[in-house]
């Protein structure tokens, strides 16, 4: 037995010190009836063919699932059964900026369009790393077509917005 706020292997439990009084192979409990230790294990896994416990006590066979129906919370705002499926898609930070660095300007460089997204960076005299481009040539490969390379020093990519058709 070790001593009081000190754990079998030194450590300080603390206020669970009276838990150590216990004998280090105490038999379990369930419904007052002692358990060995494999018969305890057992008694946790759900038996096949049925799902874990019901806070009603009852197992219900996965056969007999009813459908999944809306939460009653629902009802009361019918816009949201009629939501689509992400709504938010294709409203990130660099892509919506991404999009603006195109207003008015129908080609752009790779390192125009990297100005735009990360100006803070540029005007701090700091480099764009890596995985910072990497996030913007990822969204201009969904959003933009490349259509050459520039002369200039580097020669960074020409992306033109793609054109999407409303039916």
């Amino acid at each position: 037995m070790t001593e009081r706020g000190q754990g079998c292997h030194g450590g300080n439990v603390g206020a669970l010190g009276a838990l150590q009084r216990m004998p280090a192979r105490a038999p379990l409990r369930g419904n007052n009836i002692i358990l060995s230790r494999k018969a305890a294990k057992d008694a946790k896994k759900p038996t096949p063919g049925t799902l874990p416990h019901r806070p009603d006590g009852i197992g219900q066979t996965e056969t007999s699932r009813q459908p999944r129906t809306p939460p009653m919370k629902w009802i009361n705002y019918p816009n949201l059964l009629r939501r689509p499926h992400a709504p938010n898609a294709g409203r990130g930070r660099l892509q919506v900026q991404i999009r603006r660095a195109f207003v008015g300007r129908d080609v752009l460089t790779s390192s125009e369009v990297y100005d735009s997204c990360y100006a803070k960076r540029r005007v701090a005299g700091q480099q764009i790393d890596r995985p910072y481009r990497w996030s913007v040539v990822r969204i201009l490969r969904q959003i933009a077509d490349p259509i050459g390379r520039a002369e200039t020093i580097g020669r960074p990519v020409l992306w033109r917005l793609k054109t999407f058709r409303r039916s």
